[in-house]
């Protein structure tokens, strides 16, 4: 089931083709096993008849690199910084 952003535009819908269909079953049972407050997590995963995949996870008005590229304080850096050790640490 595709999920249209107009009709959920906090969703982000990732779409994996199946042409690497281990990596999708990889990527899938591996996002279903992480419950971390630092990770996004996978709202629901579909598969399509011809076993295309789509991971739809909530919708950041930001990401990662754009946050790096942009100047910030030592304090927010901290932040991040901690936010993103906690989440590798999980892993």
């Amino acid at each position: 089931t595709v999920v249209p952003s107009k009709e959920f535009p906090d969703m982000a819908i990732k779409f994996i083709n199946r042409s690497n269909y281990i990596s999708v079953i990889k990527e899938v049972c591996f996002l279903r096993s992480l419950k971390h407050p630092n990770i996004i997590n996978a709202k629901f995963i579909s598969f399509d008849d011809l076993g295309n995949c789509r991971i739809c996870m909530k919708k950041y008005k930001t990401d990662l690199s754009k946050i790096m590229s942009a100047s910030h304080d030592t304090s927010f850096i901290l932040k991040i910084s901690k936010q993103m050790i906690s989440g590798i640490n999980y892993i």
